[in-house]
Order: structure tokens, then sequence, then C-alpha cells
């Protein structure tokens, strides 16, 4: 029992803090060494420089670390060459009104399925100033781009994310196909994206934050307002300098990003790379910047995102800590022996959901749970189909109401609403898609 205790406690003084005091710096940063002291006890220090060196050379926060230097570089580009201003300024041309924007917003996070990253900030970035214009709040555009970036690389069967997948379930004669099939029951997605829709068309009612957003617009406040208390861990950048150039100067760079994405087997690193070229090539050339301010610039952008990454290494550590203090041998064993067979799709639902909510990642929970859940469904005599769709679900859930997963700061980034706050919009909504799929995953089971 009390071993149970000490593997749930640093995550729940995480998110304790993190509710509480809306630091999220401090609250990961006192999580993670909770943790660290917990499984390596007298040998803390020792132990603890070993983690983060694992953690380091680990190739999954390389890819971040790339991710966020050349990341925070090429959109502090962006900005600063004022094509963006004028995209805005175009876009606005043709997405008026309430309904119009956020329609636009969602339509465009399907094209944009590569990749969560690529899909949260392209959106972001192009929508943030069109919303404003159209007096719609910043938490809304944020609702609806992180839980699109969410979901939509779970559903559209050519991401990374289903190569790893694929990769996984190949082992239990299930393959691209077997994906295909099951992509019309991850109920959870297909749910909350619907609602996203919805509420951009204003069919579906405002609950919660996202109500008083709109409140606040109503009695003549901001569309958007940097709340101290709840402060994002990227800083918006001064743009009241920038002068408004062609949109091309914006467009073609993220252009450049999305084919070099796509040609690049789905690699963000490298359509960045050529994206950063590209700029290069436009924005010295054109001579809207000297070398000098090229770099500079870019370097600022870089520097901009040293928190955030600082964090998410706190996030890869104790997701790792967790992991071997047991975290997902309590879990899983506490829920899955003897239960009726058709409990297994919902049980592997609400207990994927559950892990990415708790570890902030989305991966390492599928390297757990896929091999539990999918041949225990083949054993009872259940849809294997149908259980990968429910762990798919689970991980677009949990990941979507994660306070510190990746995504949350990438959109907290180009909508410069805090972490904290984007979860707290999302959260009434995702509890309604929750129901619907905990009742879906049981009929379906017993068809």
């Amino acid at each position: 029992m009390l071993n149970t205790i000490l593997v749930f406690l640093p995550l729940i003084v995480l998110l304790v803090l993190a509710l509480t005091t809306k630091r999220m710096a401090e609250s990961m940063t006192a999580a993670t060494f909770l943790a660290l002291l917990i499984l390596h006890r007298e040998n803390f220090i020792s132990g603890t420089i070993d983690s983060f060196y694992k953690t380091l050379s680990g190739s999954s926060f390389q890819f971040v670390l790339i991710l966020m230097v050349i990341f925070g570089g090429v959109i502090e580009l962006l900005q600063r060459s004022g094509g963006l201003m004028g995209l805005g300024s175009f876009v606005a041309k043709y997405a008026n009104g309430k309904h119009k924007p956020l329609v636009m917003s969602w339509v465009m996070s399907l094209l944009m399925f590569a990749d969560e990253y690529l899909n949260a900030i392209t959106v972001s970035l192009s929508m943030s100033s069109i919303t404003d214009l159209n007096r719609i709040p910043r938490e809304h555009l944020a609702l609806q781009v992180h839980v699109s970036a969410c979901c939509v690389c779970a559903m559209v069967p050519f991401t990374s994310w289903i190569g790893f997948t694929l990769g996984m379930i190949e082992d239990y004669g299930m393959g691209f196909m077997d994906y295909v099939k099951s992509l019309p029951y991850m109920i959870y997605p297909i749910t909350i994206m619907i609602i996203c829709l919805l509420l951009g068309l204003g069919i579906f009612p405002k609950i919660g934050p996202l109500k008083e957003a709109y409140k606040r617009i109503e009695e003549g406040g901001p569309a958007f307002i940097q709340d101290k208390s709840e402060r994002s861990v990227v800083e918006a950048t001064d743009l009241s300098d920038v002068e408004e150039r062609s949109l091309w100067y914006a467009l073609i760079p993220i252009l450049a990003l999305i084919i070099g994405v796509v040609s690049f087997d789905n690699d963000l690193v490298h359509g960045l790379v050529i994206a950063l070229i590209v700029q290069f090539v436009m924005y010295i050339g054109g001579r809207l910047m000297t070398v000098e301010d090229f770099f500079g610039n870019f370097f600022n952008g870089a520097k901009s995102l040293t928190q955030l990454t600082i964090i998410l290494c706190l996030g890869f550590t104790l997701s790792e800590t967790s992991r071997e203090l047991g975290f997902f041998d309590i879990v899983i064993n506490g829920v899955t022996g003897a239960v009726p067979s058709f409990l297994i799709p919902v049980i592997a639902f609400l207990v994927t959901g559950m892990c990415v909510f708790t570890m902030g990642g989305c991966w390492i929970v599928m390297l757990i749970t896929i091999p539990v859940f999918v041949p225990m469904a083949i054993a009872a005599g259940v849809s294997p189909g149908l259980t990968v769709a429910a762990v798919m679900s689970g991980v677009t859930m949990g990941y979507g109401l994660c306070i510190y997963s990746d995504t949350v700061f990438i959109t907290s980034m180009g909508t410069g609403v805090s972490n904290l706050k984007i979860v707290k919009c999302i959260m009434p909504y995702a509890l309604i898609a929750a129901a619907v799929s905990t009742i879906g995953f049981i009929v379906l089971a017993l068809l």
C-alpha cells in the first residue's frame, strides 16, 4: 500500500501544485525531484544525475531539443518578417464573423495532419489575429487547435503516430487495413472533433471557462487577455514595431515546411530546416533583414523556448522515473484481473487515457498498453480492431487533457493562452466525449 502511494505521490503533487499555484515550471521541478528522491533514496544525487543523463541521451528528447531550437527561431523570423500580419489581413477578408474563422481553423487542422506540432503552430499562428479581429476569445481558438492537433494525427492513417502503432500491432497479425477499419470506432476523437465543429458553428453550448471568455467579450473586454496568474511558459513576442508585409513572406516558408515534412517521411525537423533555408534566401534577398538581424532573430526565438525545453526535459524524466517506480504495473494489474470480456475495450480506453494524462507522453504508454490489451482481447474473443481504437481514443483523450504535454505547450506558444487555461477550457467537453466513448465501447463490445 505504501509503495503504491509513493508511486502516485509525485504525479499528485504535480497536479495539485499546478492547479493551486498556476506555476508550471516550479510544479514540474518539485514533482520530478520528488519522484527521483523516491526512486533513488540514499543514492539521490548520483541517481538523479544518471537519470538526467538518460533523458538527455534518449532519442525522443534529442528530437524535442533540436525541434525547440529550430522551431523557436523559425517562428520568430516568421513574426519579424511581417508576413504573418500580411497573411492575417488576407485571410480576414474571407474569414469574418463569429463562425467562419473557427470553421476555417477546424478545416486547416484536418489539412495539417502530418504532425501535431506542425498542426498546432501553423493554425494558431495563422488564425490568432483573425479571431482577435472578429472578437472571438483566444481561448476558443486554443481549445480547438489543441484538440485537433491531438486527434487528427490518430485519425489520418499517414502520420508518424500510425507508423509507430502499426509497428506494434503487426506482432498480433494486424496491418494497415486493420488500422483503417478501426478508425470508425475511435469514438473519443470523432466525438470531440464534432463538438469542436459544432462549437465553431455556434450550435453547441459554451460551458465553463469558455463561457466566461465569451461573457468577457460581450461585456466589451478584449479577445485576448494575458492572465498573470496563469502565465504561459512561452512569452509572446512584442510585434508593435513590426511592419506588415506581403503574405508570401509567411506563406512560402510555411509551404516549404509542409512540403519538407511530407517529403522526408513526416519528419518535422527536416521540414523546419528547409523552411529556415527558404527564410534566409527570402528575407536576406528581399532586404527585410541583414544577415546579423536574421541570426539575431533566430537566436532570440530559440532562447524564448529555453524554459519550455527545460520543463519538457523534466517531464521526460518524470515519465521515465514513474515507469521505473512501477506506475504502469500498478495501474494495469489493478484493473485487468478477471474482467468480463465486454469491458476490455472500455478499460483499455480509460486506463490508457489515465496513463497518458498523468505521464504526459503517449508513445511510452502505447508501448505498455497495446501489448497488454490487444492479446487480452484476442484471447477473450473481442475484436482486436475495436481494442486498438479504444487505446488510440484513450491516447487522444489523455494527451489533450495533460497540462504538461508537449503539444499543449506548443499550442500555448502559438496562441499565448496558458497551458492551464487551455486544459480548463477543454475539460467540460472532454468529459462529455469521454462519457459518450465509455458507453459506446461497452455497446460495441456487446454487439
